[in-house]
């Protein structure tokens, strides 16, 4: 097994322990998983907020309350781990996949999208309000 590769499956086996970890503890009021430094020193909903409960309430299979917690989270998590996973999989060299491979073009779209994200689920008024964990 090459560097590479051991590094894959690290990587893959810590992320499947974390949501492990996701999957059995609620984090709804849980000492164990820390609330949002931004938020508690801002005020303000960063684009990450809500985002362990909607991965927990995804892993459950209850849609519907992870869209309200993080839409971001609950809309393009599963399609970007999809699409890694098939541009993973489909490759058909030996050579290792990196990051550095994904076009500028789309990693400027999706900071851009997670921006907008935090600024819009900050204006308070609706239906920007139904952005709010």
């Amino acid at each position: 097994m090459t560097r590479n590769q051991q590094i894959g499956v690290g990587v893959t086996l810590g992320v499947m322990a974390l949501l492990g970890m996701v999957f059995v503890i609620n984090p709804v009021n849980n000492p164990l998983l820390p609330p949002c430094l931004f938020h508690r020193l801002t005020g303000l909903y960063c684009p990450g907020c809500g985002s362990t409960r909607a991965i927990h309430h995804l892993l459950h299979g209850q849609w519907q309350e992870a869209l309200r917690l993080n839409a971001l989270v609950t809309i393009l998590g599963p399609l970007l781990v999809g699409g890694l996973a098939w541009e993973r999989l489909s490759r058909r060299s030996v050579r290792p996949w990196s990051f550095n491979q994904l076009s500028p073009t789309l990693v400027w779209a999706l900071v851009g999208v997670v921006l907008l994200f935090g600024i819009v689920r900050n204006i308070p008024c609706y239906p920007f309000t139904l952005l709010v964990p």
